[in-house]
């Protein structure tokens, strides 16, 4: 069933170690409807601009549990969401799902509430796009110049807010800051956010974002989706030893404090190579 699309990310279980599957959807407006059988299957929530043009606290909580309940009744644990980029391009292709809206301040007030409201009713949250992916245009190649105190005064602080929160993950985009990859740039992933920001979760990367094979030495612990090699064994061969335990102890670490409900022992049957529709539907 996996060629329906049922979730845009799958990871198989591991049962000998206890382990449940991940799966994970996309979230601006709701479950992502991936392909003609989910038409009409999926609620239309506002877009998260919408909710933050109100500054109601109690709107993007509830906003926040709506979604999550719903994702978690379709099988999937993990929501890609919220995005939290500040606006810097009015014309940007992806502002209206960014709660920030064009202020950090607003952001840092509304991200907290949106991770709280998902993983309280079971699904983990990732916080995204880290960072500086404020364009869709030419998003793959732009290489955004900044210095320090405008990221951590402008740029940094939903992320940071997540963070605090207890966000589960961090997805890394697909454009370059300050002349490096943001999936490989050890100064933001590895020094930033985990060391300076205190991030126990794990960063994966959006899909097909990583471009090289520095991104799991810099602080990126899990590709997504998983089928371009960059994380094959052979790939990451010259990581120590103690590097592959972190992103192992990461995802493990982030899944069971993002989704309260992941290591219960709930039923994990709608997966890669599962027949999902009677959830989905």
């Amino acid at each position: 069933k996996l060629a329906h699309g049922w979730y845009v990310g799958s990871i198989l279980a591991v049962p000998r170690l206890g382990v449940p599957s991940i799966q994970m959807e996309d979230a601006t407006q709701g479950f992502r409807t991936m392909h003609r059988h989910n038409v009409g299957q999926s609620t239309a929530f506002p877009c998260g601009l919408a909710l933050a043009a109100t500054w109601d606290r109690d709107a993007m909580t509830q906003w926040a549990r709506a979604i999550g309940t719903e994702f978690r009744a379709k099988g999937a644990n993990v929501i890609l969401g919220p995005g939290v980029n500040v606006h810097r391009v009015a014309t940007g292709g992806r502002n209206a799902e960014y709660i920030s809206g064009e202020d950090p301040e607003l952001g840092s007030v509304l991200a907290p509430l949106y991770v709280q409201g998902v993983q309280g009713v079971g699904v983990a949250a990732v916080v995204k796009h880290f960072v500086l992916n404020e364009q869709e245009t030419l998003r793959d190649s732009l290489d955004v110049h900044v210095d320090e105190q405008t990221l951590w005064e402008h740029v940094y602080p939903p992320f940071e807010a997540a963070v605090r929160a207890g966000v589960a993950s961090v997805m890394c985009s697909y454009n370059y800051v300050n002349g490096k990859q943001a999936c490989s740039n050890a100064e933001t992933l590895g020094r930033d956010l985990k060391e300076v920001m205190g991030f126990k979760g794990f960063v994966m990367s959006d899909w097909g974002a990583i471009k090289d094979g520095q991104a799991a030495a810099a602080g990126t612990d899990q590709d997504m989706a998983g089928n371009d090699n960059r994380f094959t064994g052979s790939a990451l061969m010259s990581l120590p030893v103690d590097r592959f335990d972190d992103m192992a102890a990461r995802v493990l670490q982030g899944m069971a404090r993002g989704s309260n409900t992941w290591l219960s022992g709930e039923p994990q049957s709608c997966r890669l190579g599962c027949d999902c529709a009677e959830k989905l539907h």
